[in-house]
């Protein structure tokens, strides 16, 4: 029995790749730290951003008017984007990660250029260890759905419907 091959789709359906890795680092480490490894990743890393906690809150009560307030943070991390914007390496106080946006190439190219990057966040930020490591890939899938398919009819394996989800089918 012949087993099947890997084979590279020409038009995938990975619109991102994420290598995530998750640290501690000291207390008294300070974000501004990563903001000096522009002249080290300039070479394939050209735009570094600041990266920014954010938090909102919104409250609602019934026959009030809503309340909302949003608050900008304190430095947590930069970016740095390739030229064409589609490599990202996140140098961050929570850790790493690095996204390649489409197109996703393969595995192989992938993985060595995260590893590169993550070597140079460890060169700076020195994690005693890391507590999380993930993979993840975001696929998009275009179906030409009309109002009225069945799922069956593009998909041999349909996605889960959630217990207690309304309805009890999805509806596309």
């Amino acid at each position: 029995m012949a087993s099947a091959k890997p084979r590279h789709l020409k038009n995938a359906p990975i619109t991102e790749a994420i290598l995530d890795l998750r640290v501690n680092l000291s207390k008294d480490f300070r974000p501004d730290t990563f903001k000096d490894m522009k002249g080290r990743m300039s070479d394939r890393y050209p735009k570094m951003e600041e990266a920014r906690y954010f938090t909102a809150q919104v409250q609602i009560t019934l026959g009030k008017a809503s309340t909302s307030e949003a608050t900008v943070g304190h430095v947590q991390g930069y970016f740095f984007k390739s030229a064409d914007g589609l490599d990202i390496a996140q140098f961050r106080v929570d850790g790493f990660s690095y996204n390649r946006l489409r197109p996703y190439t393969r595995w192989e190219q992938f993985f060595p250029e995260a590893m590169r990057c993550w070597e140079l966040y460890q060169s700076v930020a020195q994690p005693p260890f890391v507590t999380r490591v993930s993979v993840r890939y975001i696929n998009h899938l275009k179906l030409p759905i009309k109002n009225g398919d069945d799922m069956e009819d593009y998909l041999t394996a349909l996605p889960p419907i959630p217990p207690g989800a309304p309805g009890g089918s999805p509806v596309y």
